[in-house]
């Protein structure tokens, strides 16, 4: 009789049995797993040196460049660090000019 139940629970239909209750909405996936089931592009990155880090006005500005000239403006407070190096993303820009960059930050800093 036993054998019988086993037998017919193992050939029931996997609807049935699978009839589990999920309550609530499902998570949204993280970008690395984006990432790895191919819904969304990974960036391209490269390692861009720092290359100017001074004090405009009350803030810090740090500028780094990459490969092609690749380019990252960050401007943080006056107590935060900037690493020597960081990854950023790879965005060929031949007409960067990091020394033009600075000079037109200060004097926007002197207007205000």
């Amino acid at each position: 009789m036993i054998h019988v139940l086993v037998v017919i629970a193992l050939l029931s239909p996997n609807a049935v049995l699978a009839g589990a209750k999920t309550y609530g909405a499902t998570k949204p996936y993280t970008y690395d797993q984006q990432i790895r089931r191919g819904e969304r592009e990974a960036p391209n990155l490269v390692t861009a040196r720092r290359v100017f880090r001074g004090f405009i006005g009350d803030n810090q500005v740090c500028i780094y460049v990459g490969a092609k000239n690749s380019n990252e403006v960050i401007v943080t407070g006056r107590d935060d660090w900037c690493p020597g190096s960081m990854k950023v993303p790879f965005r060929p820009n031949p007409n960067f000019n990091w020394k033009e960059t600075v000079k037109k930050m200060k004097s926007e800093a002197k207007k205000h």
